[in-house]
């Protein structure tokens, strides 16, 4: 018996536009201009995540943490946020580590520390006052003192 292949097609809608006459570079430039209206609007693409971590805050769920502080690592680092990814790897890497053993009271730290990064607009590295907030999250119990290298463990 051979599966039977099936064709799926796009739902009618409007028409797709064909680009013409456009070069490469007018593509990656759109694409930057994308990226930087995204970049401007910072808390619209982490406002699910920072809303679920800020109800997890009560009661920690170490999986659903990851989760969102994942989405954020990467998401951080594709829209300029850089000490977001920093702080959420250290996130991630904790409840790696710890697993259902991770404190209560380091994962509200570290939760609320990527919440703070928001509310106080620490874009870039965080200059001296996100480069401290490292430092001390990294002094808590279990919490790695790098962020380097966890992706390519992967």
């Amino acid at each position: 018996m051979h599966a039977a292949a099936s064709v799926i097609m796009p739902p009618p809608g409007p028409a797709l536009r064909t680009l013409v006459d456009v070069t490469e570079d007018d593509l990656i430039a759109r694409g930057h201009a994308v990226l930087e209206r995204a970049a401007n609007d910072g808390l619209d693409w982490a406002a699910p995540d920072i809303a679920a971590l800020q109800r997890l805050l009560d009661a920690p769920v170490a999986a659903a943490i990851w989760r969102h502080a994942y989405n954020l690592r990467g998401n951080g680092g594709m829209f300029g946020w850089p000490l977001v990814s920093d702080v959420a790897t250290l996130v991630c890497r904790y409840i790696d580590r710890q697993g259902e053993g991770a404190s209560t009271q380091t994962l509200r730290a570290l939760t609320g520390a990527l919440l703070v990064v928001f509310v106080e607009g620490l874009r870039g590295d965080g200059d001296p006052a996100g480069r401290a907030l490292v430092a001390e999250l990294q002094r808590l119990p279990g919490v790695p003192k790098s962020v380097a290298g966890w992706a390519t463990a992967f």
